[in-house]
């Protein structure tokens, strides 16, 4: 993933005051965008997780609705339970292959197991559903066993284990499109692309509403979905950031289609800064693109890959 925005600090030998000032802001600004990257990763990757979780209950048989999931044949699905007339709903492991590495060991992505939605991922799930999907009242819980890992890119990739609280993350229906995301998890990410070696290590909580606004058959491939909400997280630097859904988000469970959202807008900032950014994700056009807006009105173009 490219760095969203290089920011050189002025020199000037006038006026010390206004230059701390304004130093003060740039140093403020630098850490949210390194906020905005680790955010946008981590996002990826909880999306890719949910669209599993949704994809897998809304295509079994005994789940009221039929169609192909987004994983692959050979894939490893255990249920454990799988009548809900037992009155516990039902229960469905899924192995995609455990793996628990320590930062410095080496991490083979080709042994990730690739969705047709083309996303990669590795590690072992657990999947519990009061409901059928197509019941007014489904809630889905996901919890892991160890590691979960998704790959953002040839050489980067996020791996999830459960944060604070009972679940890793929740989706409860509320009526037939719109979905409730919540979520508590601990989100690591690494990079061996670069020089340097990114290491985010903190938690992150969010609460986001997802309604299904094109697609709704059984399967989340091709699917639309609109995203309000807000979530909190923690940057490579160790600093908490707050991210708020200015302009509804919206992203494509399409393989062809780009890694983030396509339309949208959001505010983020870092706990403690005066300074906040903004990042508006287009006009729904299938690309990686994102125009970040700084203080100042600066406005840079980057690209999330």
């Amino acid at each position: 993933m490219k760095k969203l925005v290089k920011l050189v600090l002025p020199v000037s030998v006038l006026a010390v005051v206004t230059f701390s000032s304004c130093e003060k802001v740039l140093d403020d600004a630098t850490e949210t965008t390194d906020s905005a990257e680790d955010m946008a990763s981590e996002q990826v990757a909880i999306s890719a997780l949910s669209d599993m979780a949704i994809d897998i209950v809304s295509t079994e048989g005994f789940m009221q609705k039929n169609g192909g999931s987004i994983l692959p044949s050979g894939s490893w699905i255990d249920y454990v339970d799988s009548s809900f007339s037992d009155g516990d709903g039902i229960q469905i492991i899924v192995n995609l292959g455990e793996i628990d590495l320590s930062a410095d060991e080496e991490v083979n992505i080709s042994d990730f197991v690739t969705g047709k939605d083309k996303k990669k991922r590795k590690g072992k799930l657990t999947i519990k559903a009061n409901h059928p999907y197509s019941h007014p009242n489904c809630k889905i819980t996901v919890n892991f066993t160890g590691k979960v890992y998704v790959s953002i890119a040839e050489e980067k990739w996020v791996y999830i284990s459960e944060g604070p609280g009972a679940y890793a993350f929740t989706l409860t229906r509320e009526n037939s499109n719109t979905w409730k995301l919540d979520y508590s998890l601990r989100i690591y990410q690494h990079d061996h692309s670069g020089d340097d070696w990114l290491h985010v290590d903190g938690v992150a909580v969010g609460s986001f509403t997802i309604v299904n606004t094109d697609g709704g058959s059984a399967g989340v491939l091709d699917d639309q979905f609109e995203i309000t909400g807000s979530s909190t997280g923690k940057n490579r630097k160790g600093k908490n950031y707050t991210v708020t859904i200015t302009d509804k988000l919206l992203r494509k469970a399409d393989p062809e289609c780009s890694n983030t959202f396509v339309s949208g807008a959001i505010t983020l900032k870092n706990d403690g800064s005066k300074t906040d950014i903004k990042m508006d994700f287009g006009d729904g056009t299938c690309d990686n693109d994102v125009v970040v807006t700084l203080p100042g009105n600066i406005k840079k173009t980057i690209t999330i890959e």
